[in-house]
């Protein structure tokens, strides 16, 4: 920047902003190993457009809309199971989305061993005793996948943020650890598990009642299953998760439409 001004002889609001951070982004790109610069490019578009929607907030130019998180989020997760839906996504997008979604094809959700006796009977009524349809890809019947994916992810959530919270809650807990209970089992605690507990249950719930309508593809109900599945993140409004989801799944197309087309992808 002042290499710039001793040019020019004088400041402007692009050689002050967007001239010296482009040229910054640009080097920094090309200073990364080639393997990460994907990665660096996606967190900074990422970040570069959740900051220009709050500017653009802030100076009343765009109007809040409640719960306008999904949007995006919903943009990004449509356009994953669209692409496993074809048989187009990559083997570690595929990983991603089975452990948000359970998607695995015949695959048990919960494992029946380390579920508590308790509770086996009614696992065993959950599994056996509705139905399913021809179209589904699950084992079990269609409650018992939507049930089981909820509470598998209900506890992963549960477990993190626990984590997450006793992290951020050292020190109080270092002076006085009889707050631990009243600091794990506060009411904004469940926000995450339900988040991450809903997304797959909506997800299998849309799936289950599109595959019993005719006339509907599997491309199409997975699809739109994936983005009702966004609806989940009222529980857990998040900018930064939407926008990454968003960018993460516009980058995976570029990829893809570089391929189809054969043409070789730029490096940065």
């Amino acid at each position: 920047m002042c290499r710039i001004r001793h040019l020019l002889g004088f400041f402007t609001v692009p050689t002050m902003g967007w001239l010296t951070s482009t040229l910054a982004s640009l080097c920094a790109i090309l200073i990364e190993k080639q393997s990460r610069r994907p990665a660096l490019a996606l967190y900074t578009t990422n970040l570069a457009s959740e900051t220009l929607y709050r500017q653009l907030y802030n100076h009343g130019y765009l109007f809040n809309v409640k719960f306008g998180e999904c949007i995006p989020f919903a943009i990004g997760v449509g356009l994953f199971t669209f692409l496993r839906s074809r048989g187009k996504l990559q083997p570690a997008m595929e990983k991603v989305l089975n452990f948000s979604h359970s998607v695995t094809p015949n695959a048990d959700i919960l494992d029946l061993k380390q579920v508590p006796d308790d509770f086996h009977a009614l696992l065993h009524k959950l599994r056996y005793d509705f139905g399913r349809t021809v179209r589904c890809e699950h084992r079990y019947s269609c409650a018992s996948t939507a049930v089981e994916s909820f509470v598998k992810n209900f506890a992963i959530g549960t477990g993190i943020n626990a984590v997450f919270t006793l992290l951020g809650n050292l020190r109080k807990l270092l002076t006085n650890p009889l707050m631990i209970s009243r600091i794990l089992f506060s009411p904004n605690n469940l926000k995450l598990p339900l988040f991450f507990g809903l997304m797959p249950f909506l997800f299998h719930v849309t799936r289950c009642l599109l595959n019993r309508q005719r006339g509907c593809s599997t491309v199409l109900n997975n699809t739109v299953a994936g983005m009702v599945s966004a609806a989940s993140m009222t529980a857990y409004p998040s900018v930064t998760i939407a926008m990454y989801t968003m960018w993460k799944g516009i980058e995976v197309w570029r990829r893809l439409f570089f391929e189809i087309l054969l043409l070789p992808s730029p490096d940065f």
